[in-house]
């Protein structure tokens, strides 16, 4: 059996969509804790050093996307 018919067989059951939903939304959340607990270990006092050298409203709107696309 091609993968490609594996694939449509297996989406065509609704309990395996289901499952695959559910495992897809637990993922997600798993990565999201993971990124705040790596944020919690790089300490309190970097994030408050890193956003009280931030003067300007538009360079950190720009460090705040620097940010995200690196994590």
């Amino acid at each position: 059996m091609k993968v490609r018919e594996l694939w449509q067989r297996l989406l065509s059951n609704r309990f395996a969509r289901s499952l695959l939903l559910f495992f897809s939304v637990y993922t997600f959340l798993l990565s999201i804790r993971l990124m705040g607990e790596g944020f919690e270990l790089l300490g309190e006092g970097f994030s408050e050093s890193l956003l009280g050298t931030i003067s300007d409203p538009v360079s950190g709107f720009f460090i705040g996307i620097l940010v995200t696309s690196i994590v």
